[in-house]
């Protein structure tokens, strides 16, 4: 029997309905819901036949993601905070890169190729459902601001770190070891200037507009153009696009666009940020097929202990650097900080889009995904009385910098 698209994209909003009902009175993250009813719905016969894949992750999901995000996040908390999230999302990445290959290599007997590709791929933090708590929480808002920074350009740095170390993977030559970092800025640098570019322009070009239609349909090009022609370019789209996003979001409050239609505006990315993610979360717990994850189960577990181990060292570490610097961090934050090291579709996506041939690519995406399945799970539940037990509050005026 032919399955319908349509009808599965319809029970699948009638899934994330449900859950988002239903989490409610559950006193569940909303997105750790949206995981567990996915594994319900894929053990189903004649379930939902959309597969989670790279592209529509990468070319459908982030952008929007990535966009809104950059909307709507606190410039201001930025300027205060960007000491640690520069920290978490570069030195942090390439921690998680490092402690992967220690711990695989030399414990779990993996290969160092399969090692370090397994430490990029879930080096990028999802804290969607930490986020979610906090806000129900009212936790410190420079709190959010951090977890939520450091997804955010940690999303990005991931996917460069990703394409460098599969080049190092499939060509490992004394050149390519060489130039790695110099590629590693020019991605980075490259989608930042072209992010720029993009989000001046669809601010020059939206003055002219008179509406919120308008103007709503012009950041909605701005999103996905910055990413398309970055990546055309061969430089990071998803930089890019949180780039763009922040310019116009911030330059325009300044010189005045956007004033009268901004509410509509904001209204229209958060719309499409919670639809995005409802259903990257609900085809996240469509993609695990629990049964299928037992073949690499002490691999995964040695995984699950490796970014343990990092998140570790990078939370920790990284928060007495930080404070060394001048940005003293609570030290009940930095509790939250390992807790919220969340993984989810972008790790999925990066090892799902390795090729055919790669050795030993089943064993990293039963290790990848049941990585993903125990973070948002386990770490995601445990968020909430971790926070009430902590008593997290506005920050004490003894820590600030």
């Amino acid at each position: 029997m032919q399955t319908n698209p349509f009808a599965d994209v319809l029970v699948l909003f009638v899934a994330v309905l449900a859950v988002a009902i239903g989490a409610r009175y559950a006193r569940v993250p909303y997105t750790v819901g949206l995981v567990i009813v996915g594994l319900i719905i894929g053990a189903i016969p004649g379930h939902p036949t959309i597969r989670l894949t790279p592209d529509l992750v990468m070319l459908v999901f982030l952008p929007a993601l990535l966009f809104a995000g950059a909307w709507t996040y606190p410039v201001e908390q930025l300027r205060r905070n960007w000491l640690p999230i520069t920290l978490l999302a570069t030195v942090g990445v390439l921690i998680s890169i490092g402690v992967s290959w220690v711990v695989l290599v030399h414990f779990a007997g993996l290969p160092g190729q399969t090692a370090l590709l397994f430490g990029a791929i879930v080096s990028a933090t999802d804290p969607v459902a930490v986020v979610s708590v906090f806000r129900s929480l009212r936790a410190d808002q420079q709190l959010e601001a951090i977890v939520e920074g450091e997804s955010l350009f940690n999303d990005a740095t991931a996917v460069v770190a990703f394409k460098v170390t599969l080049l190092l993977s499939v060509v490992a030559t004394h050149a390519t070891v060489q130039t790695s970092l110099i590629d590693f800025v020019k991605l980075l640098g490259g989608g930042a200037v072209v992010g720029a570019l993009a989000g001046v322009g669809g601010l020059l070009a939206l003055r002219f507009a008179e509406d919120y239609v308008t103007e709503a349909m012009g950041s909605l090009i701005i999103a996905y153009g910055s990413y398309f022609v970055a990546d055309r370019l061969g430089v990071s789209g998803l930089i890019a696009v949180i780039v763009a996003g922040m310019i116009m979001s911030r330059l325009g409050a300044v010189f005045g666009s956007f004033t009268v239609t901004r509410q509509s505006v904001n209204q229209l990315w958060e719309f499409i940020a919670f639809v995005a993610n409802s259903l990257l979360f609900l085809l996240v717990g469509l993609a695990i097929n629990l049964g299928e994850l037992r073949a690499s189960l002490i691999p995964a577990l040695w995984g699950i202990g490796a970014i343990g181990l990092a998140r570790v060292i990078s939370v920790y570490g990284l928060s007495a650097l930080s404070g060394l610097l001048g940005r003293r961090l609570p030290a009940s934050w930095q509790h939250v900080f390992f807790l919220g090291g969340l993984r989810g579709a972008l790790s999925m996506a990066l090892v799902l889009s390795l090729p055919a041939s790669m050795p030993q690519r089943d064993l990293l995406v039963g290790m990848v995904f049941s990585v993903v399945l125990f973070t948002i799970v386990a770490q995601g539940l445990a968020i909430a009385p971790v926070l009430l037990r902590l008593h997290v509050s506005p920050e004490p005026k003894g820590s600030r910098s």
